[in-house]
Parts: C-alpha cells; structure tokens; sequence
C-alpha cells in the first residue's frame, strides 16, 4: 500500500509541473507576441540599377572574359555576355571555339534563332555574344549531330571535349 501511495504523490507532481510548464511556455509566446514590432520591406527600383550590376537591356549579366575562364561551370543556367571574344576556330555549321584567357578552348555554339539570320563566325573575327551556359550531354550532341550543325562523327568527338557550352542568342 504504502507503494501505490508514493506512485500516487509523484505522479501528481508530475502533472502539475507539465501545466505549469505549459503555462510558462504560454505566456512567453504571448509576452513575444506583445513585444514583436512589424517590418516594413520597401523595395526602390533603380532604372539605371541593371547598367550598375553589369545587367544589359536583355537581361543578360555581362562577364568579362577573365571571371568566366575561372569557372565556366559555375555559369551554368545564366544569361551572360561576353564582349570582344576572338574565334579561335569553327566547329561545324553552327560552333565555334573561343581561347579564354588561362588558354583553354570554350566552345559557343550559335542557337536556332540566331542561326536561322543566317549569323556565321569565321577564325579570326572578334564578336560579342550573349546566350545561356549549358552543361555539355551526349544528348546534346546527338542532337547537334541529327540537325547537322555537327557534320561527322570527328566533329562530335572534337565536341565532347567540352564539358560546357554557351548557347549563343545574340552575336555582334
């Protein structure tokens, strides 16, 4: 008897200190709640901010030639431009290559749109382009290949060598 007695007394306490907890616990959130002031986020937009950021009139997010030979991957899924790259060679119909300046070949391939204007690269010439970067796939140039911007199998080999490229949407 004296046993169940002593569950008894320990269980009561148990069940006050749980309310009072709760209750602690209550009115913390509400002293919170009384003290918590409102936030006012006012967003100011700039016209010319775009121009400060390096952002042109596309959207695109100008990157010098320097910044993007660091790291083309890390481009992945942007709008960038790049002004006054050199060709370095022709790929195809519709690629080129560019020599970064860590003397590593980048590949730019001219997109549907822009070679639907008939826009041609030639060696030699320095052109600005803008366009979205994309990881390289062999999805990627099995479709090059069946739309013959990629003319033989040496020239899809010679492709694979990129691990990225750049989509060209505009060139000038």
């Amino acid at each position: 008897m004296a046993d169940s007695r002593a569950r008894g007394g320990s269980a009561g306490t148990t069940t006050i200190l749980m309310i009072a907890a709760l209750v602690l616990i209550a009115g913390l959130f509400f002293w919170l709640s009384i003290k918590a002031e409102p936030t006012q986020i006012s967003i100011v937009e700039d016209p010319d901010s775009a121009q400060d950021a390096g952002v042109d009139e596309g959207g695109s997010a100008e990157v010098s030639l320097a910044e993007f030979a660091t790291g083309p991957r890390g481009f992945e899924g942007l709008d960038i431009r790049l002004r006054d790259v050199a060709v370095a060679a022709r790929l195809g119909e519709r690629g080129f290559w560019i020599q970064l300046p860590n003397n590593q070949p980048y590949l730019i391939h001219i997109g549907e749109e822009l070679a639907a204007t008939g826009a041609a690269v030639a060696g030699g010439d320095t052109v600005s382009v803008t366009g979205i970067v994309h990881a390289m796939s062999d999805s990627t140039l099995q479709a090059w290949r069946a739309s013959g911007a990629l003319s033989d199998d040496l020239q899809v080999e010679e492709a694979r060598f990129a691990t990225s490229y750049l989509n060209a949407r505009t060139l000038n």
